[in-house]
Protein backbone atom coordinates (compact mmCIF):
# COMPACT_ATOMS: atom_id res chain seq x y z
CA UNK A 1 0.00 0.00 0.00
CA UNK A 2 2.87 2.46 0.72
CA UNK A 3 4.09 2.26 -2.61
CA UNK A 4 0.55 2.82 -4.47
CA UNK A 5 0.56 5.94 -1.79
CA UNK A 6 4.03 7.48 -2.74
CA UNK A 7 3.36 6.90 -6.59
CA UNK A 8 0.29 8.40 -6.61
CA UNK A 9 2.07 11.60 -4.63
CA UNK A 10 5.18 11.82 -6.89
CA UNK A 11 2.33 11.91 -9.83
CA UNK A 12 0.14 14.62 -8.44
CA UNK A 13 3.39 16.26 -7.30
CA UNK A 14 5.06 16.04 -11.23
CA UNK A 15 1.68 17.62 -12.40
CA UNK A 16 1.75 20.47 -10.27
CA UNK A 17 5.50 21.44 -11.54
CA UNK A 18 4.58 20.39 -14.53
CA UNK A 19 1.67 23.14 -14.54
CA UNK A 20 3.86 25.69 -12.56
CA UNK A 21 6.89 25.19 -14.93
CA UNK A 22 4.74 25.72 -18.17
CA UNK A 23 4.50 29.48 -18.18
CA UNK A 24 8.14 29.72 -17.89
CA UNK A 25 8.55 27.17 -20.87
CA UNK A 26 6.63 28.91 -23.11
CA UNK A 27 8.31 32.36 -22.32
CA UNK A 28 11.68 30.62 -23.04
CA UNK A 29 10.44 28.58 -26.28
CA UNK A 30 8.04 31.25 -27.32
CA UNK A 31 5.16 29.04 -27.51
CA UNK A 32 2.06 28.98 -26.12
CA UNK A 33 1.85 25.39 -24.90
CA UNK A 34 -1.00 23.80 -22.80
CA UNK A 35 -2.09 21.02 -19.87
CA UNK A 36 -4.89 20.31 -20.71
CA UNK A 37 -5.70 17.54 -18.54
CA UNK A 38 -9.30 17.25 -19.10
CA UNK A 39 -9.39 18.41 -22.13
CA UNK A 40 -8.73 15.25 -23.74
CA UNK A 41 -9.50 11.90 -22.94
CA UNK A 42 -6.32 10.56 -23.84
CA UNK A 43 -3.75 12.25 -21.24
CA UNK A 44 -5.56 11.04 -17.93
CA UNK A 45 -5.96 7.69 -19.12
CA UNK A 46 -2.41 7.92 -20.14
CA UNK A 47 -1.69 9.60 -16.70
CA UNK A 48 -3.13 6.24 -14.56
CA UNK A 49 -1.69 3.64 -16.60
CA UNK A 50 1.91 5.33 -16.20
CA UNK A 51 0.98 5.27 -12.51
CA UNK A 52 -0.63 1.45 -12.77
CA UNK A 53 2.93 0.47 -14.50
CA UNK A 54 4.81 2.20 -12.15
CA UNK A 55 3.03 0.89 -9.25
CA UNK A 56 3.28 -2.56 -10.59
CA UNK A 57 6.53 -2.95 -11.30
CA UNK A 58 7.69 -1.20 -8.25
CA UNK A 59 6.00 -3.89 -6.43
CA UNK A 60 7.34 -6.69 -8.48
CA UNK A 61 10.75 -6.24 -8.21
CA UNK A 62 11.35 -6.78 -5.03
CA UNK A 63 8.80 -9.92 -4.83
CA UNK A 64 10.68 -11.39 -7.36
CA UNK A 65 14.41 -10.89 -5.68
CA UNK A 66 12.71 -12.27 -2.71
CA UNK A 67 11.57 -14.95 -4.09
CA UNK A 68 14.85 -16.15 -5.29
CA UNK A 69 16.37 -16.13 -1.33
CA UNK A 70 17.11 -19.12 0.20
CA UNK A 71 18.01 -18.72 3.85
CA UNK A 72 17.97 -22.83 4.70
CA UNK A 73 19.66 -25.11 2.09
CA UNK A 74 19.94 -28.67 2.51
Amino acid sequence: MAKQSSTGFATILAYLLATLALPHINTLFKEQLTIGLFDHWQLPVFIILITLATVLLAGSYPGLDLSKFQPVRR
